[in-house]
């Protein structure tokens, strides 16, 4: 078996189209993401163009992550809803040529809970 265990094709509108739940803001441009899933981690590439590293700021919690870059040229924004809970901790980012890179751990353990319902 090779390192894949699911590719999760995710297709979005082109520009600043509000999604279901999502809030736009103003004045920025939504990036778009390709989302691919992993056995362990989740990897996540944007194309971010004309910007610097230190212009991008990328936050994380357990489902979901943001980034937004506000510089006087460019204004970008974009929350990225992670169907599997992750490890915000162990994410690792890297920006090169307009192209940043996520990737953050699955929480396995949480994954593998299983909650008990009883039936009525």
């Amino acid at each position: 078996m090779g390192k894949f265990r699911t590719t999760v094709s995710h297709f979005e509108e082109f520009g600043n189209m509000p999604k279901k739940g999502m809030k736009r803001i103003p004045g920025r441009t939504e990036l778009l993401a390709d989302v691919v899933e992993y056995k362990d981690f989740v990897s996540v590439t944007l194309e971010i163009p004309g910007v610097e590293k230190n212009d991008i700021e990328l936050s994380v919690t357990e489902d979901m992550l943001t980034i937004d870059v506000d510089t006087p040229k460019r204004k970008y924004h974009k929350d990225i809803v992670i169907p599997w809970k992750i490890i915000p901790g162990s994410t690792h980012a890297t920006y090169k040529n307009g192209i940043l890179d996520i990737e953050v751990k699955k929480n396995i353990q949480e994954q593998k809970k299983k909650k008990k319902v009883q039936i009525v």
